[in-house]
């Protein structure tokens, strides 16, 4: 958990407001994990991604969460937001046995 959901939440956030995703889409878009000596990342990150953060000296470890997501320290959010209209949306990771609600 701790460390792992500071950055869960950053990039679920950023997905939301800078790229307007809705909370479900911004939970299921893939994530990387700079938490550790390792940078881990879901698979489904472009290529071009993983090859720049490895120029910069990022040790990069790839992570098929959809085949065992509890193998690895990835964060699995759940979320809620109110939507333009004044709709609660919530959004649960895919990957994970979850749900999130509003009431």
């Amino acid at each position: 958990g701790g460390r792992h959901i500071m950055a869960c939440g950053q990039q679920v956030m950023l997905n939301v407001i800078e790229h307007g995703l809705s909370i479900q889409a911004a939970i299921s878009a893939p994530r990387i994990d700079p938490v550790t000596e390792v940078t881990t990342y879901d698979d489904r990150i472009d290529a071009d991604v993983v090859e720049r953060l490895e120029a910069m000296g990022h040790r990069m470890v790839p992570v098929a969460l959809e085949q065992d997501p509890y193998t690895w320290d990835f964060a699995q959010p759940t979320g809620v937001m109110l939507d333009e209209e004044g709709v609660l949306r919530a959004g649960a990771d895919p990957w994970v046995r979850a749900e999130a609600r509003g009431f």
